[in-house]
C-alpha cells in the first residue's frame, strides 16, 4: 500500500519516539480523574486534574504553547510551558517530543492545575504530560451535528475507583446509525438513477412510436403517455420520502437497543 507523505512522516516520528524510550504501542493504561465537561460544569480554580484525549489543535509560541485536548465529553484548552514541564537542563520532552514529534490526533495524558485565561477560558496548566498513542494517519475532518457537537471516539475502562483511557474508537451506536444512513442513501439514490434511466428510455421509445404513426394518432398517443415529466417528479418525491422515512424509522428503533463493540 502506498503511504501518503504525511503517513511516512508520522512513521518516522514514531521511530524517533521509540529511540527516546517512548513506545506508544500498546498504549499504557492512564488513570484519569476528570472529564472536560465535568471540569467546565464544576470549575474550581487551582484544582489538580488528570485528563487524557486527542490533540486537536496547537499554537506554539517558543517556550509556551496553547493546545486543545478532546475527550469523549468535549474539548478543553491546555497550556504548556517548557521550563515548568522541563525544570532541569534537559528540555527534550518539550523541544523535541511535544514541539516536533507530536501531531494533531495523537493521544496524550495531562496532569495539571485548572485556571482561566485573561479572556475567561477555562484551561489546564500542564505540569506533566505523557504520550499515550501516536496516530499514524491524519485525522479526517471532524463530524459535527447541527449544534456543533463533535462525535468523539473513545473507550474507557474502570478499575477500582479509577477510570482508565486505554484506546479510542468510534461510538458504536453512532457507527451503526451512520452506516445505515449511508447505505440507505446509496440504495435510494440507486432507485432514483434507475427511474431516470427508465424515463429516458421511455422518451426515446415513445418518440420512435410517435414518428412511426400518422399525425392524426398523435393526440391519442399523448393521452396514453403513462411516464411523462409529472409522473417522473411524482416517483422521485415518493422515493425520497421513502428513504427519509426509512432512516427515521431506523433511528427510532436504535433507541431501543444498546450497542457495543466486542473485543
Amino acid at each position: 500500500m502506498q503511504l501518503s507523505e504525511q503517513e511516512q512522516v508520522r512513521r518516522e516520528k514514531l521511530i524517533q519516539l521509540r529511540a527516546l524510550g517512548i513506545n506508544p504501542y500498546p498504549a499504557d493504561l492512564f488513570p484519569v480523574d476528570a472529564m472536560t465537561a465535568d471540569i467546565k460544569q464544576n470549575f474550581e480554580n487551582g484544582k489538580k486534574v488528570i485528563i487524557a484525549g486527542r490533540l486537536m489543535s496547537r499554537r506554539i509560541q517558543g517556550k509556551a504553547s496553547f493546545a486543545e485536548l478532546q475527550d469523549s465529553k468535549g474539548r478543553i484548552q491546555v497550556y504548556f510551558n517548557r521550563d515548568e514541564i522541563c525544570p532541569g537542563e534537559d528540555k527534550v520532552l518539550y523541544n523535541e517530543v511535544y514541539k516536533k514529534l507530536l501531531d494533531i490526533g495523537d493521544f496524550i495524558g495531562v496532569e495539571g492545575e485548572l485556571f482561566t485565561t485573561k479572556v475567561g477560558e477555562i484551561s489546564v496548566h500542564v505540569e506533566k504530560f505523557t504520550v499515550l498513542t501516536k496516530t499514524l494517519r491524519p485525522l479526517p475532518l471532524p463530524k459535527t451535528d447541527n449544534e456543533g457537537n463533535v462525535y468523539n471516539i473513545e473507550i474507557r475502562g474502570r478499575h477500582g475507583d479509577k477510570d482508565y483511557i486505554f484506546i479510542k474508537m468510534i461510538d458504536p451506536e453512532d457507527l451503526v446509525s451512520d452506516v445505515y444512513k449511508k447505505n440507505t442513501k446509496v440504495l435510494f439514490k440507486s432507485f432514483l438513477i434507475l427511474i431516470e434511466d427508465l424515463h429516458r428510455d421511455h422518451l426515446i421509445n415513445f418518440k420512435k412510436l410517435r414518428d412511426a404513426l400518422p399525425e392524426e394518432y398523435h393526440a391519442l398517443l399523448n393521452q396514453a403517455d403513462y411516464f411523462d415529466q409529472y409522473k417522473l417528479q411524482y416517483l422521485r418525491k415518493k422515493i425520497l420520502d421513502m428513504g427519509n422515512e426509512s432512516i427515521r424509522d431506523a433511528e427510532s428503533s436504535l433507541e431501543n437497543f444498546t450497542i457495543s463493540f466486542k473485543f
